[in-house]
């Protein structure tokens, strides 16, 4: 720099803009109430509540479909899955039409070996009946967990 007569040297800033941190930016502590969660807890309230509404609604009917059927215990039974199904597709429409769809049409896949055993008229007292009906629900549980591996691996080739 070179100096002029009668004119001082520009004082240096003292304003300037500090040079940036060093290593890696510190890391935010969680909250534990971020979005998701605040997501799935409005879901599970509005799931459970229509469910327990769906249940009783199911106990009040069971003579009626025992008489329909022939056999007791489908009316909790149905009131329960179908009153699941509803409201997990009420309970995920604030996420959007295809995700309220979604949820509906997979709570009524494990319906159909419930529906198998009412046309058949099987008593629901009989263990085979019950194993039948829990271990194809098994099945459909472990498919769904299946699937979600089968579209994260094929998710990237579209």
């Amino acid at each position: 720099m070179t100096l002029q007569p009668g004119v001082d040297p520009a004082p240096e800033k003292s304003d300037s803009i500090p040079p940036p941190p060093q290593g890696p930016p510190p890391k935010k502590k969680p909250h534990v109430f971020d979005h998701d969660y605040n997501r799935f807890l409005r879901f599970g309230a509005i799931d459970n509540s229509l469910l327990i509404m769906s249940m009783m609604a199911g106990l009040s009917i069971d003579a009626f479909i025992a008489r329909r059927v022939g056999v007791k215990g489908y009316g909790t039974l149905l009131g329960a899955c179908v009153g699941n199904s509803i409201s997990d597709g009420v309970a995920a429409s604030p996420e959007g039409r295809n995700a309220a769809l979604g949820a509906l049409t997979g709570s009524m896949v494990p319906l159909v070996p419930v529906a198998v055993a009412m046309g058949f008229r099987l008593p629901f007292e009989r263990p085979v009946v019950r194993y039948s009906v829990a271990a194809s629900s098994l099945g459909l549980l472990c498919w769904a967990f299946g699937m979600q591996k089968w579209f994260d691996r094929h998710k990237d080739k579209d």
